[in-house]
């Protein structure tokens, strides 16, 4: 009872025995295999051109294209079959190219304006693959491709994409099964561009921008341990936010490796002109990165390299900086930026190292940890600060506050703390930390001015600490051996 074809060039053609073509409107149809349905309606406008085409064994396949006015161009194609579905809808100009070939693929594009869609989807041989794809445009130029391929895995793409107005393009790719993607672009966002690339199993992209002049790109990877047989649970992770008021934000989020477990990565950007990088690879235990940008102009850059790792940075301020570098397994690293002119780096190679910065004032905090298990601690109050912790460095500290690094050296530490609080102004403290069991904390009170206070540990199981409590005052403690304990009162 399906098997019908049925193209309406105009609305008389309905009624009419012979065809009647209104004007430069064109329809071309061909249909094979079993219970198929091609429905094609043109109605008024020029330039209408449509080409619906079912072939290789199309069982249960459907076509259905409406179009009316403005020089719309509509190509569905399906080939070997097997439940395939494809409906596109068009009103005033636009151009849409769907071709689906094997395995209950479903396809629906719904255009109004100067859109055009191109739309892929190549099914692999066997297995329980299931692509779908819905796609919807309103107006001002938008342009999607969208190209989905499945390989042998009994598993299934998705892709979910909304743009309504401006500027807006959007491209996905899509390898391998269990992928999906849903990209919303609204009115606002004008000019805004969204790319997500993925291949190879169980990803999850999500971007929203309503933001104008916003740019995001997500590109995430991964295979299994072998095509053909079993496939790894490799799952990852992106979601990117831009919202109304991140007008000229962009982000991007870098995502690969074929271990057991895949990587997690969420941008939320509320802010004027900020960015945001996340780079995450490694082939073991999920990687987390969490971004939050609601200040103007803030930075944000995340490398992460290895298993486990985890790395938070929330920037409410304006103009604030931060970057984190991760390698190894089961780093932690926090930074907060509340104040506006912040400026924050951390550096972690080895394990379990854990450091968490907190600046409420125009700081610059800077953390280096070499080895496994060290604690390091930040905290900033005031402006004109600068705080740096070096566990498993070596270095010149007066040298290296002025900005010379030629003296910057390469250990390791291990199950160290070090602690800088600076609650005045314009001060510096630093602490260097090699070997183990080592406790050190330096702490500037509020009010104080133009304190300086250096620590450097070596050996093991030092103990230091400094207080300053009034201002420009000078502290020097350096340690090495064993069991050492020193107390600086200013």
């Amino acid at each position: 009872m399906k098997r019908i074809i049925y193209a309406t060039i105009s609305t008389l053609a309905l009624v009419s025995a012979a065809p009647l073509f209104a004007q430069n409107n064109a329809s071309d149809v061909a249909q094979a295999g079993e219970a198929g349905l091609v429905l094609v309606e043109q109605q008024q406008g020029s330039d209408n051109d449509a080409v619906a085409e079912q072939a290789e064994g199309s069982v249960d396949s459907d076509i259905k294209i409406y179009q009316t006015g403005n020089g719309a161009t509509a190509t569905s194609t399906q080939g070997e079959g097997v439940g395939n579905e494809s409906i596109i809808g068009q009103t005033a100009a636009g151009s849409v190219v769907v071709g689906q070939d094997g395995d209950r693929n479903e396809s629906s594009v719904v255009q109004n304006g100067d859109s055009s869609v191109e739309l892929s989807q190549t099914a692999g041989q066997g297995g329980y693959v299931n692509n779908d794809s819905m796609i919807s445009q309103t107006g001002d130029g938008s342009i999607i491709r969208v190209s989905q391929t499945n390989l042998e895995a009994e598993d299934t793409n998705r892709s979910n994409v909304f743009q309504y107005g401006d500027f807006q393009s959007a491209d996905v790719t899509q390898v391998g099964p269990r992928v999906g993607s849903t990209v919303t672009q609204e009115a606002s966002a004008t000019g805004a561009s969204a790319t997500v690339d993925q291949s190879g199993f169980s990803h999850s992209a999500i971007v929203s921008q309503s933001a104008a002049d916003a740019s995001v790109s997500v590109v995430q990877s991964g295979i299994g341990a072998g095509m053909g047989s079993f496939i790894a649970p490799i799952t990852h992770s992106a979601r990117v936010t831009q919202w109304s008021s991140a007008t000229g934000s962009d982000a991007s989020v870098i995502q690969s490796g074929e271990g057991s477990e895949g990587h997690n990565a969420i941008v939320s950007q509320r802010g004027t002109e900020s960015s945001a990088f996340v780079s995450q690879s490694g082939d073991g235990v999920e990687q987390y990165s969490l971004v939050l940008q609601s200040g103007a102009g803030a930075q944000a850059l995340v490398d992460q390299q290895g298993e486990g790792n985890d790395a938070d940075i929330t920037q409410d301020g304006d103009a604030t900086y931060a970057r984190v570098y991760q390698q190894g397994g089961f780093n932690t690293a926090t930074v907060d930026q509340p104040s506006d002119g912040a400026s924050a780096y951390v550096a972690q190679i080895g394990d379990t190292n854990a450091s968490e910065v907190t600046q409420t004032g125009a700081s610059l905090a800077a953390v280096a940890q070499i080895g496994s298990g060290n604690v390091a601690t930040v905290e900033q109050t005031d402006a004109g600060n600068r705080a740096g912790i070096g566990q498993g460095v070596t270095a010149d500290l007066a040298e290296l506050l002025e900005g010379d690094y030629d003296s910057v050296g390469f250990a390791s530490a291990a199950d160290s703390h070090a602690s800088i609080v600076q609650n005045g102004a314009g001060s510096d403290a630093a602490i260097l930390q090699t070997g183990s069991g080592h406790d050190a904390a330096i702490t500037q009170a509020a009010g104080t001015t133009g304190n300086l206070a250096l620590v450097t540990q070596a050996g093991t199981a030092n103990v230091a600490t400094v207080l300053q409590a009034s201002s420009d005052n000078q502290a020097v403690v350096n340690q090495s051996g064993m069991g050492n304990s020193a107390t600086v009162l200013q």
